[in-house]
Parts: C-alpha cells; sequence; structure tokens
C-alpha cells in the first residue's frame, strides 16, 4: 500500500528489519523522522525482485514484465540520485530518506544490505567506486574482530532507546549478508580493480569466519549478541528503567543458523577447512 506524506503505517513505527520505533533518527540521535520512510536496503531489495520477476514473466504476460522491468530501471535511476553521499569520513549511501525526501545520513550495516541484493551479478549502484567507498567505510566504522559488522557505527548517534539494534549489538544473520555484498562486489570489479578485489576476497573470507564467532561462543545459532567497548562477547540484554530484564537474545533462531550454514560453506568453496573461530583471551576482551 502506498502511503500520502506524512503517513505511517500502523503498529510499530518503523516496518523493517530493526523494527523498533527509535531505530530511525535524524543526525541529532533524538528526532523521529518524517513519514513515510523510504529504506535504502528496502529499495534495493525491491529493484532487484522487480528485475527477477521481470524474467519469469516474459513469457507468460510480456506487457507485465515490461512493467516490472521499466519500473526497476526508474528506480535504479531515482536510487542512484538520492542515495549518494559524501562527508568528511568519506563516501556512503543515506540511510533513508524521509518523508519529504530528505536523506536520513548516519553509518549503518544497511548499506551494505543494500549491496547483498544483486540481479545477474549487478547491484543497484550504479557505480563501481561508489560500492567500494561503502565497503570500506563500513569496515572502518562498523567491523569489530570479535563478531562481524555492528548494526551502528559508534560515530553515529542512536536513539537511547534503541538498545536492541544500536551500536554494541552485532546481527550474525547479517554478517552472511555482507559476507554476499563484499563477495558479488569483488566479482563485479576483478578486471577492472584486481588489487582491490583482492581486498575484498580476503576481507569476505575473515568477516565470514568471525561472524561465527558469536555462535561458537555459546554453541547455539542465536540471535544477536552485544560487543561492549569494554571488551568480550556478551548475551544481549534489554532492561526498564528500574533494571528489571525486558528481553534477551533469543538463543535458537533459524536465521541465525542459515547464517551458520552460509559462511561455513562459504569458507568451504574458498579453501578454508578450519574456522578459527575463538579469538585469543587477550584478544576476545580487548
Amino acid at each position: 500500500q502506498e502511503l500520502e506524506p506524512g503517513q505511517r503505517p500502523p503498529g510499530l513505527r518503523n516496518h523493517v528489519w530493526d523494527d523498533n520505533d527509535y531505530s530511525i533518527v535524524r543526525e541529532d540521535g533524538f528526532t523521529i523522522p518524517t513519514h513515510p520512510i523510504t529504506r535504502v536496503e528496502v529499495v534495493a531489495l525491491a529493484w532487484a525482485a522487480r528485475l527477477r520477476w521481470a524474467d519469469r514473466f516474459k513469457l507468460i504476460d510480456p506487457q507485465f514484465s515490461k512493467e516490472l522491468s521499466d519500473s526497476a530501471i526508474d528506480l535504479e535511476e531515482r536510487f542512484n540520485g538520492y542515495f549518494p553521499y559524501a562527508d568528511a569520513g568519506g563516501g556512503y549511501l543515506a540511510e533513508a530518506l524521509d518523508g519529504n525526501g530528505k536523506q536520513i545520513l548516519s553509518v549503518k550495516v544497511h548499506p551494505l544490505l543494500a549491496l547483498s541484493a544483486t540481479y545477474k551479478g549487478r547491484a543497484i549502484i550504479q557505480e563501481d567506486e561508489v560500492s567500494l567507498q561503502v565497503i570500506d567505510r563500513a569496515y572502518r566504522e562498523l567491523y569489530d574482530e570479535r563478531g562481524g559488522f555492528r548494526t551502528v557505527s559508534r560515530n553515529t548517534p542512536s536513539h537511547p532507546k534503541n538498545i536492541y539494534h544500536g551500536p554494541d549489538t552485532v546481527w550474525p544473520q547479517v554478517q552472511s549478508m555482507t559476507v554476499r555484498a563484499i563477495d558479488a562486489t569483488r566479482e563485479r570489479i576483478r578486471f577492472k580493480y584486481p588489487v582491490h578485489a583482492e581486498k575484498l576476497r580476503l576481507m569476505a573470507l575473515k568477516i565470514a569466519e568471525s561472524g561465527m564467532r558469536p555462535q561458537a561462543c555459546f554453541g547455539l545459532p542465536i540471535e544477536l549478541v552485544m560487543l561492549p567497548q569494554q571488551g568480550g562477547i556478551l548475551l544481549f540484554e534489554e532492561r526498564d528503567e528500574k533494571g528489571r530484564l525486558r528481553r534477551t537474545s533469543s538463543l535458537v533462531q533459524a536465521w541465525g543458523a542459515s547464517a551458520m550454514e552460509y559462511n561455513t560453506e562459504y569458507l568451504r568453496v574458498n579453501g578454508i577447512k578450519e574456522i578459527d573461530v575463538f579469538l585469543p583471551l587477550e584478544r576476545a576482551a580487548a
């Protein structure tokens, strides 16, 4: 259903992966943007889905196939006009657009999720240089060897109530998606930028391995963990203002298990059969 400016869906304010009322805020970390919000990875997924279904309908319904293809082309053009930006930290993609079409700027893992949505090897980002900038910045600001990519950079203001998807959280399933995004980018640029491609190959292997450490730590396909600044890998917990436990990480989740399977298979086909999922104690506590 299309929403008019100022409207938002019922229930939770944000109907996306990080589905809580405070996951998308303005650069001050508090202000709720005008709805409806257009999320970067949702647009990329919609683009890839339209192109894939356009292929499926070519023989069944050529007119509908053309409509899907044309809308995907239009979506791609608008995406590349609205989402890329650059600041002192380098190039990146806006987290989202607000109801007025204004960029919501933050350094989160979501642009990597957008890169994971591909069609015949292509991503919605038209310029390879932009894709490389996104990966480089995400790695610099979000990567932690204890578990992979954090949800939010510590350089980005995050709402104090956004603990579930805050700067200390790491989601194992997200790591498998970032591995796919980086490997797909590597494949696209391997002839044009061979040196960069080799760096991406090593990066993807490193993330696949580190992305399994939280699950190895608890011995379960866990939902998410917390990587606090003081060190360690902790089970996610959220408490109310009186210190009472509100919720914890689910210990067994299907998408956590699928992440383990994806990363294990990715490492295997790349010749890595023994995985160093445990860090030395001095590094895990760093």
